[in-house]
């Protein structure tokens, strides 16, 4: 009989609304990201509207992540990567 571990059924039962992203727009670059509950490392990272890398943040098991990333206005792209999970949300900063 096969058996299906925790980590599998996890990736399974996760859809996009299990990630939230507040406020949006969100002012002065601050804003939080809520994840589903996971020990392992979760990686945030914000691209600009020409796809350069301008901000990243590795979280160690925390569902509420806080961001402080102190960007200008405009539109940016945020991922957010783990073992269990991966997604991507637009975001505007005021």
């Amino acid at each position: 009989m096969a058996s299906i571990s925790s980590e599998q059924l996890m990736e399974t039962n996760i859809n996009e609304d299990a990630i939230s992203l507040y406020p949006n727009p969100a002012s002065e670059g601050r804003f939080t990201i809520r994840v589903p509950e996971t020990s392992e490392n979760v990686v945030v990272k914000i691209y600009d509207n020409l796809g350069r890398m301008v901000y990243e943040k590795i979280a160690q098991g925390d569902n509420k992540i806080e961001i402080d990333s102190q960007l200008k206005a405009g539109f940016y792209i945020v991922t957010v990567n783990s073992k269990a999970f991966s997604f991507t949300k637009r975001l505007i900063i005021n």
